[in-house]
């Protein structure tokens, strides 16, 4: 399933040096493990700071991923499923 991304500008500045444990971006793990997950990859680096708006059309759950378009921004986000799939009947 492909998740919906929707960027929201805002007009606010990083305060600190970008993390430098991570130079090539993060990857946001929020599935805890659940059977059902989507995942997709964000738009790296971001625009310039804002949230990633991220909404998984099938069942609705969203999380938000702050970035600042530097280096330390998310690259990618997985988020567990709140009602998982029919199994398909062979």
């Amino acid at each position: 399933m492909r998740l919906k991304i929707t960027w929201h500008p805002t007009s606010a500045m990083p305060t600190g040096p970008p993390d430098p444990l991570f130079p090539r971006g993060r990857n946001w793990e929020w599935s805890d493990g659940a059977a059902e997950s989507c995942w997709t990859p964000l738009p790296y680096p971001a625009a310039g700071a804002g949230v990633h708006l991220v909404e998984c059309p099938r069942c609705g759950v969203r999380a938000a991923c702050a970035a600042t378009g530097r280096a330390d921004d998310p690259r990618t986000v997985r988020i567990a499923c709140e009602r998982p799939m029919p199994p398909i009947a062979g």
